[in-house]
């Protein structure tokens, strides 16, 4: 089982193709900030069914770069 991050957007979609038709499972996590919706309909007419959250987990941004604070 694989674990891509951003597996809704450009990059991550089509690498999530490769390891499926590799017979990979693959999971995919994706905050859809910059997903494609088309993806999910590519995704499910290639390879079935895919199973969404009913409830969106939300997590604060990381804080990396010039503008966060010092710990």
């Amino acid at each position: 089982m694989i674990l891509v991050a951003g597996g809704l957007g450009y990059i991550g979609s089509h690498t999530c193709v490769e390891l499926l038709k590799k017979g990979e499972r693959v999971i995919v996590l994706d905050n859809l900030s910059r997903a494609l919706e088309d993806n999910i309909a590519k995704f499910e007419s290639q390879f079935g069914e895919i199973k969404l959250p009913e409830q969106k987990m939300v997590l604060p941004p990381m804080g990396f770069g010039p503008n966060t604070p010092n710990a």
